[in-house]
Formats: C-alpha cells, sequence, structure tokens
C-alpha cells in the first residue's frame, strides 16, 4: 500500500473497484509516502527582517452626520443611535517570483514581537492590537505559487451621542485609523536535496482602530468652536 497526494493506492489484495482505497478501508499492511524527482515534498521556513520595519498611519472616514440644535435645551438629534462598523486585520506575503509547487505549502513565523507595533508618531499613540498578532502567529498557507495570506473581520457597535447641547451645531464622524506595516523577508525553499531561497515583502494592515471625532460650534455670540476626539 503506497500513499500519494492524500490518497492510498494497493494491489494486493485485488480490488474490483480499481487499485484506489482510502485509509479506513485497508486497515492491514504499511503505509508508506511516495518520493522521487517527480514527488519531492515541498517546504518553506520564512525569515522575518524585524529592523527593516515600516510602517504607516491612513485614515478613512467611513461616516459623518450633522445636527444643529437653536435652542437653549437640549434636544434628541434625529441620527441612528448606534452604528456597525467593520474592521479587520490582514496578513499577505507577496514573493518576487513565483516558486513551482507553492501552492497548499503551510509555514508558521518565529520571533512575531508580543507587543504591538506602534503606527503613529504624534498625538494619540496607536499599535497594532490582539487580532493582528494572533493572526499572524497562525498557521500561513500559500494560495497561489508567490503569495499567502490570511484576514479577520469583525464588527464594532459605535454609540452616537444621545443628546445636542444647547445653541450648539454638531458634527460626528466615525473615522477607522490604520496601521499598515510593510517588511521584507526571505523564504527559504526546500525539496529534496535541494535548497534555494526566494526574497519577498510582507504588508498587514491592522484597520480595528474605530473612534468618533466631534467638532462642535457655538451658536452664540463669537462662534466659538471646539473638536474632541473619543474612542469609540
Amino acid at each position: 500500500m503506497y500513499h500519494y497526494d492524500g490518497e492510498c493506492f494497493s494491489n494486493d489484495p485485488a480490488n474490483p473497484k480499481g487499485p484506489k482505497l482510502r485509509t479506513w478501508q485497508e486497515p492491514i499492511g504499511s503505509i508508506r509516502p511516495i518520493r522521487g524527482m517527480d514527488c519531492t515534498s515541498l517546504r518553506v521556513v520564512v525569515t522575518m527582517d524585524w529592523a527593516n520595519l515600516k510602517a504607516e498611519h491612513k485614515m478613512e472616514v467611513v461616516e459623518t452626520n450633522e445636527a444643529k440644535n437653536t435652542k437653549f435645551e437640549y434636544e434628541v438629534p434625529s441620527w441612528q443611535r448606534i452604528k456597525d462598523v467593520s474592521s479587520f486585520v490582514s496578513h499577505t506575503f507577496q514573493l518576487s517570483e513565483p516558486v513551482k509547487g507553492c501552492t497548499g505549502v503551510t509555514f508558521q513565523l518565529e520571533n512575531v514581537p508580543k507587543s504591538g507595533i506602534p503606527f503613529t508618531t504624534s498625538g494619540t499613540i496607536m499599535e497594532t492590537g490582539t487580532d493582528f498578532r494572533q493572526e499572524l502567529n497562525s498557521l500561513m498557507t500559500f494560495q497561489t505559487e508567490n503569495s499567502a495570506s490570511r484576514s479577520r473581520e469583525r464588527k464594532e457597535v459605535i454609540r452616537f451621542p444621545p443628546f445636542l447641547q444647547p445653541k450648539t451645531q454638531t458634527k460626528v464622524s466615525i473615522v477607522v485609523h490604520s496601521g499598515v506595516i510593510t517588511i521584507p523577508f526571505s523564504a527559504n525553499f526546500t525539496s529534496g536535496n535541494s535548497a534555494w531561497t526566494v526574497t519577498g515583502v510582507y504588508t498587514g494592515i491592522d484597520a480595528t482602530q474605530v473612534k468618533l471625532d466631534f467638532q462642535e460650534t457655538s451658536l452664540l455670540e463669537g462662534n466659538r468652536k471646539a473638536s474632541r476626539m473619543n474612542l469609540a
């Protein structure tokens, strides 16, 4: 009995349906994987160049609501109180050239930082979160001959202000802050007695920092303006 490409083959005893047998159909015998010039297994070890990590901060306004309260009393706004906003993390490994037979090959990174990776340099410091680190620590699989990726998506519940302040014009925006991380890497492939290295670029995106941005303008004399940002 022989094992090849996830299936078992045997000609002893004879099988009227053909030589192909499932592993649970033939519990007797020694199953050994076929190896040869045309059936070599491909393995890969990916090494990240953490010293050359680059981080970029991007912002996206996904929704804006505006309301005006001309009264001297608090007023209930017309906007919807609860909003669902999509947030996600993704990891993509792109090889500089395709590798034949790479599709389906898996690997796992070592020495992934246990703390978040900062992607802002001024103001409020933002960094990659737990979802980003968990996915990066997980098993990666090449979907094509030159790329591997993983992603995770979830819904964030955003609560808008329930009241408008007296004599105030209020503008509320949902802002998604994304950290884009790029790191060069080397993929060390082995197949039989052959070994070679292919370089590539890793791109990670953490778009889980969802915030509410407030801009309030007084309708009283002076038209004083105030802005503030709250974590949603």
